[in-house]
């Protein structure tokens, strides 16, 4: 009887070279055919696992089990506008799935407001919605804010509180803000700056009877009594935006706080101590105190006389 060493000589005598060369090309062609599948079927089980992460798990939820986003920035609804939707959405249904997340025993909003409230209209027991995993309080403000920014629901009064909410709620800087709404420091800046304004300028801009161009002229402002009189020349005389800036500018005694007799009696001294003509301005929480001089030999010795 053979040893399995002459069998196995004898069995490779059998089988030509280039068979055995061909056929184990194909089996590490089979491995490697394997492995890619397995590979390409991981990754696509990690895009979709990635891919549910990100966008939520999608179902039908009942209308009444979901609240709504207690970070909601906006307050008012165009009920004209909302009857319109409730209509499609009765006709159509819902097109773009609510964003929610778990909360207890049923669900919290997170983006959708307008949809969720034409759906009850309508009469919807059902809405399609993204579940998504629970989100910390300042992103849930966060993408309520974006959602209305995103789609101009948002009058600018509503629009900088809900930034000014964002800001204080989570003790966040402008920075901060600007980063998480993707928008510039400026923006955020100049968007808060509307509430300072008297009561009556922000009416008038939520209204649509000025524009934030006009605010953000009236806003630059010393003074509130300043502020409203600007306002009621731009009612009057229908100024747009460029008019209203370029009379600020030809008629700032019109526009500016008034001097005190005390400042203007300190700005008579200034100009006779520094042989000067000096101008002080009120400014809000401060003064703005403007030296003129004739040529550079006057500003040298006004520098030599504040440095003795």
């Amino acid at each position: 009887m053979k040893d399995s060493k002459s069998l196995g000589r004898g069995l490779s005598s059998l089988i030509p070279q280039d068979t055995r060369k061909s056929q184990n090309q194909v089996k590490d062609t089979d491995n490697l055919s394997q492995s890619e599948d397995k590979k390409q079927n991981t990754e696509s089980e990690e895009k979709q696992k990635s891919r549910s992460n990100t966008e939520g798990e999608f179902r039908y939820l009942a209308v009444a089990e979901i609240a709504s986003n207690p970070y909601q920035p906006r307050k008012v609804f165009d009920e004209d506008a909302l009857g319109e939707l409730a209509s499609s959405i009765a006709e159509k249904g819902v097109l773009q799935p609510l964003v929610v997340q778990e909360e207890g025993k049923g669900f919290v909003l997170i983006a959708g407001e307008r949809r969720l409230r034409a759906a009850k209209q309508a009469g919807l027991e059902t809405v399609p919605a993204l579940v998504k995993s629970p989100l910390s309080e300042a992103d849930q403000a966060r993408l309520a804010l974006i959602e209305n920014l995103q789609r101009e629901d948002l009058d600018p009064i509503e629009r900088a509180r809900g930034i000014a909410d964002l800001q204080n709620r989570f003790q966040f800087t402008q920075e901060q803000v600007a980063d998480r709404l993707h928008l510039s420091r400026s923006r955020i800046a100049n968007t808060l700056r509307l509430l300072t304004l008297p009561e009556s300028v922000q009416n008038a801009l939520v209204e649509g009877k000025i524009t934030e161009g006009h605010a953000k002229i009236i806003a630059g402002l010393p003074d509130k009594e300043s502020q409203e009189r600007l306002l009621q020349t731009i009612l009057e005389h229908t100024l747009n935006v460029r008019d209203t800036e370029s009379l600020v500018k030809t008629s700032p005694k019109a526009y500016r706080q008034p001097v005190s007799e005390r400042v203007k009696h300190l700005a008579s001294e200034l100009s006779e101590n520094l042989n000067s003509k000096v101008e002080i301005r009120p400014r809000k929480d401060r003064y703005v105190v403007t030296l003129n001089m004739s040529s550079e030999d006057e500003l040298q010795d006004l520098a030599k006389r504040l440095q003795s």
